[in-house]
């Protein structure tokens, strides 16, 4: 049972991702009790920052991650390039396709990581200029935003480790030093915010983590894979790049951009036009939210590199029954997160005497339910990508331009109720549709069969579970 429970890819994400939750217990009660709102805000600049830099990796890491799953199962450079008219793997690993994409990923990560270190410097210091002014110490606030900089944009760059062990099914052997790694950086910047009480020295404690996991995922790639063929022909790369990885990784990455990365920028928004208790109040809620939706995902994200192999072989049936399970507990996962923290968020804020309150009830439910939308829509999209062919771009691009409208038109007359709804009328007009009819096109999928047991089931838990909030609230 313990073996089983180590072993799996499901058990492990959610223990990474338990050690990276415990920030909401154990560091963030700290900064809320010991840093001022305005500080606070800034604490939560700094992780939005870190995961919008991130966001220019989005489409590079699924994309690579899938290439070495094809080539793991045995496909050629050639056959990937027309993954649709060649599920024919036989289950062999094609090593000369993985030495190739190996190289070419190590090239284009070193490219992003510069790129996104400009962009934070220039638009990001931009953007923060007017929050980090009014902090109560300006000059360890941006201390700890140039640590930030150099230390997110290294870490873009290690990313190109985790892809290649992702893709070869190594998902269990990562997450498992993440969780260390993630719970060390929790407990370590808990205790110099503590003792310093400085925003520059808190955040260094808690990224400096992420350059020792580099380390660690260096020596699991040398054990767990060697390298042969050796690649030194710049053509052959930039062959790969442009013709395999290019097509797919620059639609991947303008559709996050355009749908994830808008809502993490709406809460720099906030930030930079609401009051300081709206703008803490609400990332807060969405720095839970975010987390809530990455425990959700585990049961569905984590088996994508099992998915592709499936789909590279050709077994469909398989493949709809296993990806169906895993959307289904991925919805429950995160209703249960949508209920617990509804209900405890703002007693345990209390208790814990945060200067910072949670946001109202009915903020929390528009907020949850976008994102369970999203949900829905995500995990077909990458159901789809499973094709090599990408939507992203289509499906999140309109979406994300449907949101900034709705925002703009919204933003006088319903304030800070702007953001989420904007974001669920967006997902409803048309991400979940769009992708919903190509996906269920593609492989023959029925909606009444399908969704009966999953989302549509999902949708009444929680409206049930939110009526069951509203009146607890109005007794207490």
């Amino acid at each position: 049972m313990f073996r089983k429970i180590w072993n799996s890819p499901i058990f492990m994400t959610w223990g990474n991702l338990t050690a990276k939750s415990s920030n909401l217990v154990v560091l963030i009660p700290i900064v809320l009790r010991t840093f001022s709102k305005e500080d606070v805000v800034i604490w939560y600049l700094y992780f939005t920052v870190v995961s919008l830099q991130l966001l220019i990796d989005f489409g590079f890491l699924p994309t690579f991650s899938r290439l070495f799953s094809y080539a793991y199962s045995g496909l050629n450079i050639n056959q990937i390039k027309d993954i649709r008219n060649n599920k024919i793997a036989d289950g062999i690993v094609n090593r000369e396709s993985i030495d190739r994409l190996y190289f070419a990923t190590r090239t284009v990560y070193l490219w992003l990581a510069i790129v996104s270190c400009l962009l934070a410097v220039s638009f990001g210091s931009y953007m923060v200029y007017e929050p980090m002014n009014r902090s109560t110490h300006p000059t360890s606030a941006w201390g700890g935003w140039l640590a930030v900089i150099i230390i997110a944009s290294f870490n873009l760059y290690a990313n190109s480790l985790v892809a290649f062990l992702q893709g070869i099914n190594r998902i269990a052997l990562v997450q498992r030093w993440q969780m260390v790694t993630s719970f060390l950086a929790v407990v370590s910047s808990a205790c110099t915010v503590y003792l310093t009480h400085s925003l520059c020295f808190g955040i260094l404690a808690y990224y400096i983590w992420q350059i020792i996991n580099y380390f660690i995922n260096m020596y699991l790639l040398k054990k767990e894979y060697t390298f042969g063929h050796s690649v030194s022909d710049s053509n052959e790369v930039r062959d790969i790049v442009y013709n395999i990885i290019w097509p797919t990784a620059w639609r991947s990455g303008f559709g996050v951009m355009m749908s994830m990365g808008l809502i993490q920028l709406s809460g720099m928004v906030v930030a930079k036009i609401e009051t300081a208790a709206q703008a803490a109040s609400y990332m807060l809620a969405l720095q839970i939210v975010r987390t809530a939706s990455s425990f959700s995902q585990a049961p569905f994200y984590s088996r994508l590199p099992y998915y592709t192999q499936l789909y590279s072989q050709n077994l469909i049936k398989e493949l709809i029954a296993n990806s169906m399970e895993g959307m289904k507990k991925s919805y429950y996962v995160f209703i249960f997160f949508f209920f617990s923290i509804g209900i405890l968020a703002q007693p345990l804020l209390s208790i814990l005497g945060s200067k910072s309150d949670f946001v109202s009830l009915d903020l929390w439910v528009l907020i949850c339910f976008g994102f369970l939308v999203e949900r829905f829509g995500a995990m077909y999209l990458q159901l789809y990508t499973l094709t090599n062919v990408i939507i992203w771009h289509i499906a999140n691009g309109i979406t994300g331009l449907l949101m900034i409208i709705f925002s703009f038109v919204l933003q006088n007359t319903i304030g800070i109720y702007a953001f989420p709804v904007s974001m669920l009328a967006s997902y409803l007009v048309f991400f979940a549709p769009y992708v919903i009819r190509k996906t269920y096109k593609e492989f023959n999928i029925s909606f009444i069969k399908n969704e009966s047991g999953t989302f549509l089931q999902a949708v009444l838990i929680f409206c049930i579970v939110s009526s069951i909030m509203f009146i607890v609230q109005r007794w207490l």
